[in-house]
């Protein structure tokens, strides 16, 4: 089965249970090949996202390179 690229953009405040559930999905999906890019609004280190970007910290240029 063919699959593109999965884009997914993380809200700045979750609740912990939400980070929780969030971050081992994620972990899930790119441990079986998933073609996943993950942005965040807020803080992501608590979601343990590998490569995980911080869509604040993007500039314009960046964004649309995506």
């Amino acid at each position: 089965m063919s699959t593109g690229e999965c884009y997914w953009y993380i809200g700045e405040s979750l609740r912990p249970w939400e980070s929780a559930v969030t971050g081992a999905l994620a972990r899930a999906l790119l441990k079986e090949g998933l073609p996943l890019r993950c942005f965040s609004g807020g803080g992501g280190e608590n979601l343990g996202i590998p490569d995980l970007l911080s869509w604040n910290s993007l500039t314009f240029l960046e964004r649309t390179g995506l």
